[in-house]
């Protein structure tokens, strides 16, 4: 803004503007029984400059932004506003409720998602476009007056957009359109100044997008109402209230008990009931692992709100507090801490499963058999062992031990086999437990009184790549599905994987998947709950050893910094049910595992997990990592009802 009528240059002017199509012309759209009522419905909001109208017309400033207005995969009359499948997934879930943030089947059928949708979410579109066009056009204008040669300052504009969530949640919606409008703009506008100034602003606008990492730039904040009634589901205290019979006593108790929590104890509001909640994890933290696939979490700040009339936090409340005000610092940096570690364990686990997707894509090309058979000696594997497991899928073995030492699969045993990887050890258990006793054959088929004693076993991994790679070597062994399978899933959130009405487990093993779990006891609990009364797991990982710490000041490996106390392991077991448990060396050496010289042939076309980014861990040469760590396998039992 022209400021010389001011003469003060810390003043500036802000304007206010409607963005969104007035409400009954959008209600129209959805009503629309033909092309020509939707014809002069978007006529209409040409004249008005409402949505920007193409071809010769002198109605919009900007005739070039039409192309981007209408979906081009649709016939022009159709009149299909331009959106995403992503934007669509988002707007369908919020009115049917549907979980977009939990891993889902890849090959589920979008296509079965309700059309009346549609109609919905092209009255959706309408208000996006208008507002993104509002924007567009602002934006242009004021990038147009900058350029003047009478302009002697750069007009350093700000724009602050508030809409619904629907609108712009996971950049979503109106960025989208605003994009496209700038794109459309810098491509296809007949004047050349005003293709120079369309450039200009998507050039900035961009840069504004990728600065959302960083303290400036574009930033999105987003609001979330956490209902006290998820509080009543998850807070002990308040479902204990909830049990008192009378009703006006109840009330009181809850009100009292909801005073206390947001007082006194904050940091247990964020760490264990906000960002545990899947309503907030979802969206902000694991937006891109879940069914929505989204590229951006929901927003880049979430406030989080309650509303309860009913309960007001008085000043004599806040006074009665005062005494756990001292450790108020203490609690905001055990929160930050809190937060650091749920986005940084999101992160990783995201980079985790990207990896190993990876390393199932390669996994059909043959690695180095010498390398899988001398390293699976050395971790205690027999040549009977190796001979089960096969060349031919032996140099997919991706262990630390060898869990079967500890787990004594015997036959007729149910196995869960956690983070199966390529099916390595899976196959292993499979004969261990007769489920190999049992082929697929169209002639003969399996014996139902060898079902009775043949023993089954389940892979499950989150590696979706991995586990396909599984499922289609179990086949060409010749496995019977029924009885040696794989699955995706998330080992610390296994009851939503397995089926409720799967039986429960004989034993649980694991090879190596432990080290790269964020939260070691919610995983550990989850195998308690799979295992049958008397049943038992083999767990094989790799610690920190008691004595050793991980030097901040340098930079470690994601799997190091995921690595559990190793005297942290038996108090975390018991304290969950797990009895006569023992931690049980795997003398697996980390250093200096004697190898023959072929070993140290790779094959480029094979995706490797280690050894990527050895210039950064260079400081790890000059480390006895047999000291720093050690591998064990982690047995305990489930006590018999």
């Amino acid at each position: 803004a022209d400021k010389s009528d001011v003469g003060n240059d810390d003043y500036c002017r802000i304007y206010l503007h409607g963005g969104f199509i007035p409400r009954p012309m959008a209600a129209r759209l959805n009503k629309c029984q033909n092309l020509e009522e939707k014809r002069q419905l978007f006529e209409e909001t040409f004249d008005k400059d409402i949505l920007p109208g193409g071809g010769s017309s002198n109605r919009s400033k900007y005739p070039a932004m039409n192309r981007s207005l209408f979906d081009c995969s649709e016939k022009d009359a159709d009149y299909v506003l331009r959106g995403t499948r992503p934007h669509f997934k988002l707007i369908e879930s919020l009115m049917s409720g549907r979980d977009l943030y939990s891993p889902c089947d890849e090959d589920e059928d979008e296509d079965e998602i309700d059309d009346k949708f549609s109609r919905l979410f092209q009255a959706q579109l309408i208000k996006d476009h208008s507002c993104a066009y509002a924007i567009a056009k602002l934006m242009l204008q004021h990038s147009a007056e900058s350029s003047m040669p009478s302009c002697s300052k750069l007009i350093a504009d700000q724009y602050l957009v508030i809409a619904g969530y629907g609108h712009m949640k996971h950049y979503l919606g109106v960025p989208e359109c605003l994009e496209g409008y700038l794109k459309a703009e810098t491509l296809y506008d007949i004047d050349e100044k005003k293709r120079e100034i369309g450039m200009n602003t998507l050039t900035n606008y961009l840069k504004l997008l990728e600065g959302t990492k960083h303290p400036s730039g574009a930033i999105m904040i987003g609001c979330q109402m956490l209902y006290e009634t998820y509080l009543e589901d998850v807070y002990q205290p308040l479902m204990d209230a909830g049990e008192i019979e009378n009703d006006d006593e109840e009330e009181v108790a809850k009100q009292q008990t909801l005073r206390d929590l947001y007082l006194k104890k904050p940091s247990e509001v964020m760490e264990n009931l906000l960002l545990e909640s899947d309503i907030i994890k979802g969206a902000l933290l694991n937006a891109s692992s879940g069914s929505g696939r989204f590229q951006s979490p929901c927003a880049d700040y979430l406030f989080v709100y309650d509303e309860d009339d009913d309960n007001i936090i008085s000043k004599k409340d806040r006074a009665s507090t005062c005494t756990h005000m001292a450790n108020a610092n203490a609690q905001k940096e055990k929160c930050m801490q809190a937060r650091k570690k749920a986005s940084e364990a999101a992160m990783i686990k995201s980079e985790t499963i990207d990896s190993y997707n990876q390393v199932g894509q390669s996994a059909k090309t043959k690695g180095n058999i010498i390398r899988a058979r001398a390293i699976m000696t050395v971790l205690g594997y027999s040549n009977f062992d190796l001979e089960v497991v096969g060349e031919d899928d032996m140099y997919n073995f991706q262990g630390v031990a060898n869990p079967h030492q500890v787990a004594n699969i015997m036959t007729g045993e149910k196995v869960l086999d956690l983070g199966s990887g390529l099916g390595v050890d899976t196959f292993l258990a499979a004969h261990m437990c007769g489920a190999k006793t049992a082929y697929v054959d169209s002639e003969n088929k399996s014996d139902p009184d060898d079902c009775a004693i043949s023993g089954r076993v389940l892979g499950v991994d989150f590696a979706r790549n991995e586990v396909k790679h599984a499922k289609n070597r179990a086949e060409k062994r010749g496995c019977d599905p029924n009885r040696v399978n794989f699955l995706v899933g998330d080992i610390e959130k296994l009851d939503q994987a397995l089926h409720p009405e799967d039986d429960k487990f004989d034993v649980c093993i694991s090879n190596g998947a432990f080290c790269l779990i964020p939260n070691k006891k919610k995983a550990f609990q989850q195998v308690f709950a799979a295992l049958k009364p008397g049943g038992r797991m083999a767990i094989s990982t790799t610690t920190i050893q008691s004595n050793e710490e991980l030097n901040p000041d340098n930079e470690w490996p994601v799997c190091m910094r995921m690595f559990v106390n190793l005297d942290d392991l038996e108090p975390m077991c018991k304290s969950i049910g797990f009895q006569n448990v023992s931690i049980v060396d795997a003398e697996s050496p980390l250093d200096d595992m004697e190898l023959p010289p072929e070993a140290d042939e790779f094959d480029p076309a094979r995706f490797r997990i280690h050894g990527r980014y050895a210039d950064k861990f260079k400081h790890l040469q000059d480390a006895d990592m047999d000291e720093l760590c050690k591998v064990v396998t982690v047995y305990g039992e489930k006590a018999i009802e």
